[in-house]
């Protein structure tokens, strides 16, 4: 075990050898696990046009959806999709309830209590950062 302090002395947080190994060969399994890593609370799916889509649980992190399938949420007062989804619509979501962000649909699908339990996201076009700008005609120079 090791304490990671910060540029100012502070303490930062704690580095075990599990730490260190999962980050050579990948995550490693064991009895401090909790269940809810083998019930992924991220599911890839498809609609019914084919394209693909993710069901998310409420409690699903916004961080999680960043590095795993890249939804650019904003920064905001929320953790879950559930927060975020109640945070775009600025109230309790319904069943049927629909939040857009840039290239992203997210449709409730299921609710309980007071927030969203399940909520499909779907991709509806690129996403503004990955957008590709036109060739220029083939000038270098812009011209």
């Amino acid at each position: 075990i090791a304490v990671v302090v910060d540029e100012y002395g502070g303490t930062a947080g704690v580095v075990t050898l599990e730490d260190i190994v999962e980050e050579l060969v990948g995550e490693v399994r064991d009895e401090h696990d909790d269940e809810a890593a083998e019930n992924p609370d991220l599911v890839q799916t498809h609609t019914e046009d084919g394209r693909t889509a993710w069901d998310a649980d409420g409690g699903c992190r916004v961080d999680t959806l960043r590095r795993k399938i890249g939804l650019d949420a904003p920064d905001g007062p929320y953790e879950t999709v559930a927060g975020l989804v109640a945070d775009l619509l600025a109230r309790i979501p319904a069943p049927g309830d629909t939040a857009e962000l840039p290239g992203w649909k997210l449709a409730v699908r299921q609710v309980g209590h007071h927030r969203a339990e399940l909520v499909r996201i779907v991709r509806t076009g690129t996403p503004p950062a990955q957008m590709s700008v036109p060739a220029m005609a083939g000038k270098a120079d812009g011209r």
